[in-house]
């Protein structure tokens, strides 16, 4: 089922799954990859991110991955290593209804912030980090193996959660993949 929302088409929550990363997902996982990124992961790093208790989720649409996320959670922090959107979904509210969902395992959890690096080329992903509460702290020289620059982002949960509640209260009515 789709929407239309600000203009875009987009999916409704209950036409998506999330599910934990297995190896059952790699084959479309390794083609989503390929097609997003200059230094595209390995099937083993994926592998090697897949365990108990899950930290890689996959967003299913008909039983296909439609997106992926790969976190390491380290004390009070998440790090966001890996996510994609499959090319021809993207622009649909898939990746921020994955973010959402993370977001809302970190405030369960009590963590404090998420992290993450993006290429400083890569503005798409940046604007979409933005629109989701991430602020660029600083950038790390050199860190793609090509020499790009990558920037570091953060957004601290307790700040993006009120925010969204804030949100929810003046706009009870809207029509969203995160409420």
């Amino acid at each position: 089922m789709w929407i239309v929302f600000f203009g875009l088409q987009m999916m409704t929550k209950n036409a998506l799954q999330i599910a934990p990363m297995t190896g059952e997902h790699l084959t479309e996982i390794l083609a989503i990859e390929k097609s997003s990124f200059h230094d595209p992961w390995s099937s083993v790093s994926f592998l090697d991110s897949i365990g108990e208790p899950p930290a890689s989720w996959v967003a299913l649409d008909s039983g296909r991955v439609a997106a992926y996320m790969v976190t390491l959670w380290v004390l009070d922090e998440i790090h966001l290593l890996n996510f994609a959107v499959r090319e021809d979904l993207r622009r649909r509210g898939i990746g921020t209804y994955l973010v959402d969902f993370l977001f809302q395992k970190a405030y369960t959890r009590g963590i404090r912030a998420i992290l993450l690096e993006v290429r400083r080329s890569n503005q798409a992903a940046i604007e979409f980090y933005q629109k989701h509460g991430f602020q660029p702290l600083y950038y790390r020289k050199a860190y793609y193996q090509d020499g790009e620059d990558a920037w570091v982002m953060e957004c601290r949960i307790r700040q993006r959660m009120d925010s969204v509640e804030e949100m929810a209260k003046l706009h009870p009515n809207r029509t969203s993949l995160s409420r």
